[in-house]
């Protein structure tokens, strides 16, 4: 059964969200059917796997059930993209020098490079970081080691904003919603407001 569409409320800033609303699920649990496969004991090869995903995308059905899909893990996805941290505002521009986090555990699925140039007509969205570990706690610890380690200069991003939402321990117990962002967002600007 493929992964249930997420929904988005309208936030009450329509400005907020335009810059928002591809960080609501930023930070988000991977668990759709084809990690499920990727992550299974069923025995497969890796091009066997690939034509799984690939028959699952198209709505054919596969070989075996559900129940024969063992999960395994946690996996956590940053979205990184050419933007401010506090403002979402976009950053266009040449990326000077990029370095991608490795290791154990640890994707990175991007178009960028040193000398790229970031676009200002389109999508802010340069690149996926994902993480796998065997449970919540070590896929976040890894995710904040990734997010250390991945150098983009030349312009702005998001990893602050990424880095802060893993040091929060209301992320870290789990349990959040769509709406994690929003008011995470809504607290730090009253509290900037307040200190005023």
């Amino acid at each position: 059964m493929p992964p249930a569409p997420y929904a988005y409320r309208q936030l009450e800033d329509p400005g907020l969200e335009s810059r928002a609303q591809g960080l609501m699920e930023t930070l988000r649990c991977v668990k759709c059917q084809s990690q499920s496969i990727a992550d299974s004991d069923a025995p497969m090869a890796g091009d066997m796997r690939h034509q799984v995903r690939i028959r699952i995308a198209a709505g054919e059905p596969v070989s075996f059930t559900q129940d024969e899909v063992t999960l395994r893990g946690h996996a956590i996805e940053c979205r990184i993209n050419a933007e401010d941290a506090d403002t979402f505002m976009p950053s266009p521009g040449l990326i000077q020098h990029f370095h991608a986090p490795g290791g154990p555990g640890v994707r990175v699925d991007s178009h960028i490079y040193e000398g790229y140039r970031v676009p200002a007509n389109y999508d802010s969205m340069i690149g996926k970081l994902i993480v796998h570990g065997s449970d919540r706690e070590t896929a976040i610890a890894r995710m904040r080691v990734a997010l250390s380690e991945m150098v983009v200069d030349g312009i702005k991003t998001n990893i602050a904003l990424q880095q802060r939402i893993l040091a929060d321990g209301g992320f870290q117990q789990g349990g959040q919603n769509i709406h994690y962002l929003e008011k995470r967002l809504a607290e730090r600007k009253d509290k900037s407001l307040s200190i005023v």
